[in-house]
């Protein structure tokens, strides 16, 4: 279609002219080619300048990337962006090659992936060896342990011979190919464990741990087939003690649960005063757990020498009911186990590195809190290996290590965190000191 601008002459100032002199091809040529442009039939210009769009390959080589209307991809070509198409000869979308045709066995296939005739066209490297698979080259490794100039192979590459590398080496007893401690095999390449007694975590009621050989060569500390007792309904395992513990709130020795075996019921399990046989000190209170609560009574007074509020039982005195107790007693009530220590009373919340000796038995113990046991302030693990990410930088803290110290021995102390390896421990101070009360 041809028009006259007979009009736009005009306006343009340009004079009038009897005939059409000039005029403006609007429609493409007959066979739908764009002639004036050079470009095959068909195909998508993209933007165009005389459309008052912005050209994105003004000046661009051909070839370069470019944005068709802004979001599909293109290639420019001869100064327009069109659609990149494998077989156009310029590399674009997800192509690996493109050499201008859609032939196969030419080096670049129809779907432009690289291709090749014979294996001798496939690169190889002392590691790898190179093959034509169907027109396609492919690496296979050789295998583990192959000589190359670095050391020895290990999964295509060339790895120097050292623990961690995934291959056993002169003086390693085993190389999982990591450099993770308490995964099997640790990072000085011997297993992480060689004895039973080492996998002993100190607590005897979640079971026993042994030594367990993988076909490694490395050991890991697994869960034995031997089951502690199991518990009374009323009893937990107790990761401070080691031991099985009566479920007892208020520490005063008596359970509120109601089991055969369980002994008598606490009436009130969050009071130590109260709980059967317990001295009736307070009228209208059941202090005794008897259902009847206590009317007119005498006030038993414990003589406390140290002034921590807890008395000593077998030095007691006897006051008219309503009396109070005179300087240097206190109302009857749990028995202080040391009434020459006022770091020792039943209750006591704190834990202490140090362990304390009775000044006339000579014995010692940690028992700060009265109750018959020593109870372990730091019970958790760092346990890192196999965290993912996330788990891993929420810096879970513990023991870097199977055993759980006793008291007042030291031990490693560790916070996970994440490496180019994985999740590892990093140690804090080297040594912390196991507090027990």
């Amino acid at each position: 279609m041809r028009a006259c601008l007979v009009g736009l002459v005009a306006v343009l100032g340009l004079g009038s002219s009897a005939g059409c002199g000039l005029t403006l091809d609007l429609e493409p040529e007959p066979d739908g080619s764009d002639a004036d442009l050079g470009m095959p039939p068909g195909r998508d210009l993209g933007p165009r300048t005389d459309l008052g769009l912005p050209n994105p390959c003004e000046g661009a080589e051909n070839g370069g990337a470019c944005a068709i209307d802004g979001s599909e991809e293109g290639v420019c070509v001869d100064g327009r962006c069109v659609p990149g198409e494998c077989g156009d000869g310029y590399l674009s979308g997800d192509e690996l090659c493109d050499d201008g045709n859609t032939n196969d066995g030419d080096g670049c296939q129809a779907n432009c992936r690289p291709g090749c005739a014979n294996d001798e066209e496939c690169e190889s490297t002392e590691c790898t060896m190179g093959r034509c698979v169907e027109g396609r080259c492919v690496s296979v490794p050789e295998p583990d342990g192959f000589n190359c100039s670095g050391g020895l192979c290990r999964s295509g590459m060339c790895a120097a011979p050292e623990c961690g590398n995934g291959l056993l080496d002169d003086d390693e007893l085993c190389d999982d190919g990591n450099a993770i401690d308490d995964d099997g095999c640790d990072t000085d390449c011997h297993p992480s464990c060689e004895t039973n007694d080492e996998c002993r975590d100190g607590i005897a009621c979640n079971g026993v741990e042994v030594c367990a050989s993988r076909a490694d060569g490395g050991a890991l500390c697994v869960p034995a087939d031997v089951l502690p007792p199991a518990p009374r309904v009323c009893e937990y395992c107790d990761e401070r003690t080691g031991d099985f513990e009566l479920m007892d709130a208020d520490g005063d020795g008596y359970t509120a649960v109601m089991a055969p075996g369980c002994g008598p019921v606490d009436c009130d399990d969050m009071n130590a005063a109260i709980h059967p046989g317990a001295a009736e000190t307070t009228p209208g209170v059941d202090s005794d757990c008897d259902g009847e609560p206590a009317e007119d009574m005498v006030t038993i007074c414990f003589r406390d020498e140290d002034g921590d509020g807890f008395g000593n039982p077998d030095l007691a005195m006897e006051e008219l009911a309503g009396a109070s107790c005179p300087i240097g007693f206190v109302p009857s009530g749990p028995a202080d186990c040391n009434d020459g220590n006022d770091e020792v009373y039943p209750g006591q919340a704190m834990y202490f590195e140090d362990e304390w000796c009775g000044a006339m038995s000579g014995s010692c113990t940690y028992d700060y809190n009265c109750n018959e046991r020593e109870e372990r302030k730091y019970t958790e693990r760092s346990a890192c290996s196999g965290l993912d990410r996330a788990e891993c930088e929420m810096g879970r803290v513990g023991w870097n290590g199977r055993r759980i110290p006793d008291c007042g021995e030291t031990g490693n102390f560790g916070e996970c965190q994440w490496t180019a390896i994985g999740c590892v421990t990093s140690l804090l101070p080297t040594t912390v000191v196991q507090s027990c009360r």
